[in-house]
């Protein structure tokens, strides 16, 4: 009996030690080496400032920027500890009424849009509601507005939102997007914060 005791402690330690000491430390170790900005949370920094993390969605409510997804992660959404889906059904009046909501937003913003215009994904959650990247299409029916709040020429901003688009892993696995984050830090990059 005593021995079956000794046994069982033994095995807790060993399982204690093993997942909770060496198991973490070598996927750290692992994440950092082959992953270094993903591991430390994909920080972006303009000096030593920290303006964003290119993995999170962030809200971006000025007209002189690219908007991504809308969030249902927390009260007012974009909280990364608070990161969930809205599991509404596609039966679900709210679902509709939040479209629609997120319908009249996009229009207001964007005069020159029409409803047909609108990639699905600018008026839906995503599953983890912190989705950082949108479609071409998005970014595409967005140049106008940020083109005139920033008083630049519509092709200057076409142009950089092209040499943003992320490609498909491999080249095939799923298609082309836009980091947010990344677009609109060019855009204050490249247009002197205008």
């Amino acid at each position: 009996m005593i021995k079956s005791i000794y046994r069982c402690i033994f095995l807790t330690l060993i399982l204690f030690v093993l997942l909770g000491g060496i198991y973490p430390l070598i996927v750290t170790s692992v994440g950092k080496i082959f992953f270094p900005l993903q591991s430390n949370g994909g920080v972006e920094y303009i000096g030593s400032q920290a303006v964003g993390a290119n993995l999170i969605g962030q809200n971006f409510s000025s007209t002189k920027y690219f908007h991504g997804r809308p969030s249902f992660a927390g009260t007012l959404g974009y909280d990364g500890l608070s990161s969930t889906p809205s599991n509404l059904a596609s039966t679900n009046p709210k679902l509709f009424t939040d479209i629609n909501m997120h319908i009249i937003k996009i229009l207001k913003g964007n005069p020159t849009v029409k409803r047909t215009d609108i990639p699905v994904e600018l008026v839906t959650y995503s599953g983890s509601g912190l989705d950082p990247h949108i479609s071409l299409q998005s970014a595409l029916i967005q140049i106008p507005r940020v083109a005139k709040s920033r008083n630049i020429r519509e092709d200057k901003v076409t142009k950089l939102v092209h040499s943003s688009l992320e490609k498909p892993i491999f080249g095939f696995f799923g298609v082309d997007i836009i980091n947010v984050l990344f677009l609109n830090l060019k855009l204050d990059n490249e247009f002197n914060n205008n």
